[in-house]
């Protein structure tokens, strides 16, 4: 089965999901415990 006038939806998709993914990493990277041992 081929959806070959509809694959922008892909486009879209994809999208989303980078963009998730990138904001988790972005939160994580931003929440991340700071452990210094400044001594």
């Amino acid at each position: 089965m081929t959806i070959v006038g509809q694959s922008w939806i892909y486009y879209i998709l994809g999208t989303a999901v980078e963009l998730a993914l990138l904001l988790t990493i972005v939160r994580v990277a931003w929440t991340w415990p700071q452990n210094r041992t400044d001594q």
